[in-house]
């Protein structure tokens, strides 16, 4: 059985992942306020977004606004548009 797995570079601790299946790519929140996004299909970062104001505690991508909602430490949610 061989494993397929996708490998990264990421050297803070992961927090939160969210699928963006249409588009074949993972959201990664990581501790350093950072979203990193993957390609699923290249396995290259595609997009990083720093979210630094809020932190992250969680991600939700919904596919019918093709927004990435997060949840921080503040009393706000940055959304952010992804398509392609």
């Amino acid at each position: 059985m061989s494993s397929n797995k996708l490998k990264y570079n990421i050297k803070t601790h992961i927090l939160d992942i969210a699928e963006i299946a249409y588009l074949k790519l993972v959201a990664v929140g990581t501790s350093n306020k950072y979203i990193t996004v993957f390609s699923i299909i290249s396995k290259k970062e595609v997009l990083k977004i720093s979210v630094a104001h809020t932190g992250i505690n969680m991600l939700t991508f919904f596919e019918e606004y093709q927004v990435l909602l997060v949840a921080g430490y503040e009393f706000s949610i940055p959304i952010f548009k992804i398509n392609h």
